[in-house]
């Protein structure tokens, strides 16, 4: 009989055809298939090593006799390929969001408590200007002058002619008209020089005010 051919194998003794090693498994001796051992893939067919076709993708697990990688489950993360099961994931650490199998640092106008998946938008009336932050209460309070809606990376200034007068202002919406006797820019409410006027709408700068007669 012919020689069987590396990575296949005869299924009975005194076989006279070899068939191809299948999937998640190899054909050292040529006789039996093996399951791959865990924390190796098998995802082609005719193996015929241990070893398998590689170590198991990071960021994701390989059971034995795999012949597909899984990957690991949102809110962990792998930090190495040939890992054996979803116990070897990691927890996604504060700071991180963690999907695909992978960690990612918590973007701006975001945060990321532990074992997130998908990172929190910080509240409105904050701004987030910070990367890898971990709670809410980290992300700053808009200041006097400002507004910022929900998931905000930089605080917005209330339009020429209005003005904020708090901190936290959570939308344009709150910033307020400018007063009489004022005018407005850069979200702030200055008084009127004498002999000046507040030239608007919007009133965002003064002009002289205009000589009698």
């Amino acid at each position: 009989p012919l020689p069987v051919p590396p990575g296949n194998y005869t299924p009975a003794e005194g076989s006279i055809r070899s068939h191809l090693c299948p999937l998640g498994h190899y054909c050292a001796d040529r006789k039996e298939p093996m399951p791959c051992p865990a924390g190796t893939l098998g995802d082609v067919k005719g193996l015929n090593s241990s070893s398998c076709n590689m170590p198991c993708t990071k960021g994701y697990y390989c059971e034995a006799e795999s012949s597909a990688a899984i990957v690991c489950d949102d809110g962990t993360y792998g930090n190495r390929p040939g890992l054996k099961s979803q116990d070897e994931c990691l927890d996604c650490p504060e700071g991180f969001s963690c999907s695909s199998g992978h960690k990612f640092l918590c973007p701006l106008g975001r945060y990321c408590a532990a074992n997130t998946a998908v990172p929190t938008a910080c509240p409105a009336g904050t701004v987030g200007d910070a990367t890898g932050l971990n709670s809410s209460s980290w992300s700053r309070l808009c200041p006097e002058g400002y507004y910022c809606e929900e998931g905000s990376a930089a605080a917005v200034v209330c339009e020429d002619g209005t003005h904020g007068n708090r901190t936290g202002l959570t939308s344009p919406a709150e910033c307020l008209e400018c007063p009489d006797g004022h005018w407005c820019n850069s979200g702030k409410a200055f008084p009127c020089g004498k002999g000046t006027y507040a030239d608007g709408p919007p009133l965002e700068r003064t002009s002289p005010c205009p000589s009698s007669a």
